[in-house]
């Protein structure tokens, strides 16, 4: 009887065992997957981010990226929206990483990340100067936590800005998004190397530029914009200008624009690594124009100019 058992269970176990490898079901599917290399249960390596870019080439994600919750705004947030081409872009010589991974953060299309170069919402692989900007802003005292949310691509003309232009129709759905979220604090522009090369007049660059300044306040963003004179790049480069003069008079008659960082100036040959775009002096030295511009103090000071115009 008892070998009789036993010859049953052997009988059993192999028909057992034969359907399981017909059907590829338990317990020969795992053997199998390891054998054959298949998908585990479980993966243990984390999948590695790609980069994504919009319609007009800015980055949506890129290699190395943390993402982290985005936090609420609080009365010592700013929150910073950066416009123009390649030198408010990805194009500067050194890449930077924010010593401040909490505080200082990259938003771009209801996403944050950790502010590091480059920064996500502009083109270009390069590094930037926003994040050395945050940076500072924090070290002063001058803002809790610093929202950095650039919509930059390099080799774009003003007229591309324009309500109409590409620019303006691919920056509104990051704008609409950045406005769904947090109240925009400041808006940084800087442009016009290509308008100069291209050799657009002064009464066409100020006429472009109301209308993207315009199509931003017809999203709700009424922040102050800051203009900066941004106008060398190549050689042959002098002043004046026809878009320096037409950046400078749209401060002089407009109480919603405010004064930005004059680049064409403030940096010297060494500062630009091809006599055009940023080199780690330019980002340096511009960050801390910038930061020195957006301290509270300063903003106090420019708006007793602007009630008296």
């Amino acid at each position: 009887m008892v070998g009789g058992a036993l010859c049953a269970a052997g009988l059993a176990l192999f028909a057992m065992g034969a359907w399981a490898g017909v059907t590829n079901s338990w317990p020969v599917r795992y053997p199998r997957q390891l054998i054959e290399g298949r998908p585990k249960l479980i993966s243990i390596v984390p999948e590695a981010r790609q980069t994504a870019v919009d319609r007009a080439g800015r980055l949506l994600d890129y290699p190395g990226k943390v993402e982290t919750q985005c936090p609420e705004q609080a009365p010592g947030t700013a929150v910073i929206l950066i416009a123009g081409q390649s030198n408010a872009a990805n194009s500067g010589a050194a890449r930077h990483m924010t010593r401040y991974p909490d505080r200082v953060l990259n938003f771009v299309a209801g996403r944050c990340f950790v502010a590091a170069s480059p920064l996500l919402g502009s083109n270009g692989s390069a590094g930037e100067l926003w994040t050395l900007l945050a940076d500072k802003l924090i070290d002063s005292g001058a803002f809790d936590r610093v929202i950095l949310a650039p919509v930059a691509v390099g080799a774009t003309k003003v007229a591309q800005w324009a309500e109409g232009g590409d620019m303006n129709a691919t920056m509104k759905p990051l704008t609409a998004a950045l406005v769904s979220r947090y109240r925009v604090t400041h808006v940084l522009w800087h442009q016009g190397e290509s308008d100069l090369m291209l050799g657009t007049d002064a009464d066409s660059y100020r006429k472009y530029f109301l209308s993207f300044a315009a199509s931003l306040r017809t999203q709700g963003i009424e922040a102050p914009i800051y203009i900066s004179r941004a106008t060398r790049c190549g050689p042959g480069w002098k002043v004046p200008n026809p878009v320096r003069t037409a950046q400078q008079q749209l401060l002089d008659s407009n109480s919603g624009l405010r004064t930005g960082i004059d680049t064409d100036l403030l940096l010297n040959a060494q500062d630009r690594y091809d006599d055009c775009h940023f080199a780690e002096s330019g980002q340096t030295k511009t960050a801390q124009a910038f930061a020195e511009l957006l301290m509270p103090s300063h903003t106090a000071t420019q708006l007793k100019t602007d009630e008296q115009r």
